[in-house]
């Protein structure tokens, strides 16, 4: 009896340590969550690309999560605070996952969409919008519930997508493109097999989306410049960031990035053009609106505070 007594003991203290051993393993695995969050993505030639999590009330990195492969210039959070980057993919490698990551989680997970995913926007209504660039060819966009983390649509957008916007209801969403019929100035024949509701060749093309439609409404073409980068929505207007085909020289800054020093301001429901900024060259693939209405381009930080 005190034998089958010394034994229950025995295994009853292996479970309890063993349960003290997991959850030990889990507390160690488990990342901290801010209170007041801000995200970054980090890519270096040293290490594989990561996403920072960034406590801003101690102004210090809490947490690295890696990613698969190299990211695309954008960061979406969801209403329910879930992280989304695309994973653009490198050389030889066609990214076709968006990594996302569940504020507590140790590792971000990654969900399938469509080819060459670049850019990324949330809405108010749960809903999360993947720009697919696919190598040039018809450009789509995955249309994901945040709470399941599926795909629950794909919409067509055409050629070339480059960059996209939402406004700040979720019921319009704005793709900018290059028109690859249109390409240098010149036209260039290059789609075969265009959307009905293409405009003629123009350098930059503006797609709306309606959200609640799922589909492409209007298709405007804009004269003023060429290589949209980057896009904001902000009262509405739309702020384009124009590229071009000079590239960066100092490789102490952002050497091979293409250079632009030019935004175009837009009436969004018209798509007429209201203001054209000229600013220092820069790298114009990426466009932040700060809270207190500034708006910042490229790696080097420009402030276009007379257009707001």
């Amino acid at each position: 009896m005190s034998h089958l007594i010394n034994n229950t003991f025995r295994m009853c203290l292996i479970s309890v340590l063993a349960l003290i051993i997991v959850s030990g393993c889990n507390q160690v695995r488990a990342a901290p969550i801010p209170t007041h969050p801000a995200y970054a993505i980090s890519v270096g030639s040293a290490q594989p690309a990561r996403l920072e999590v960034i406590d801003t009330d101690l102004r210090k990195i809490v947490h690295e999560t890696s990613l698969s492969d190299f990211p695309g210039p954008s960061i979406a959070i969801a209403p329910n605070g879930k992280v989304y980057v695309p994973i653009q993919g490198s050389a030889g490698a066609t990214g076709k996952t968006v990594a996302i990551y569940t504020p507590g989680d140790y590792q971000a997970k990654e969900v399938r969409v469509g080819n060459d995913p670049w850019a990324v926007v949330a809405s108010p209504d749960g809903k999360v919008y993947v720009m697919n660039q696919d190598g040039g060819h018809h450009g789509s966009l995955s249309v994901l519930d945040s709470k399941t983390d599926q795909v629950i649509r794909t919409i067509d957008i055409g050629l070339m997508p480059q960059s996209m916007a939402i406004s700040d209801n979720g019921r319009w969403l704005y793709v900018a493109r290059d028109d690859p019929n249109y390409l240098y100035g010149k036209p260039f024949g290059f789609d075969s097999h265009p959307r009905p509701d293409e405009p003629p060749p123009a350098p930059v093309t503006i797609a709306v989306v309606d959200t609640l439609e799922a589909s492409v409404i209007k298709i405007v073409g804009l004269r003023e410049g060429s290589f949209p980068r980057a896009l904001v929505w902000t009262a509405n207007k739309l702020y384009v960031a124009l590229g071009s085909s000079q590239v960066d020289p100092d490789p102490k800054s952002t050497a091979g990035m293409p250079l632009g020093k030019t935004v175009l301001v837009l009436e969004a429901s018209t798509l007429k053009v209201l203001k054209r900024i000229e600013v220092p060259p820069r790298p114009t693939h990426r466009m932040v609106l700060a809270p207190n209405g500034k708006l910042y381009l490229g790696h080097l930080i420009t402030t276009l505070s007379d257009c707001i």
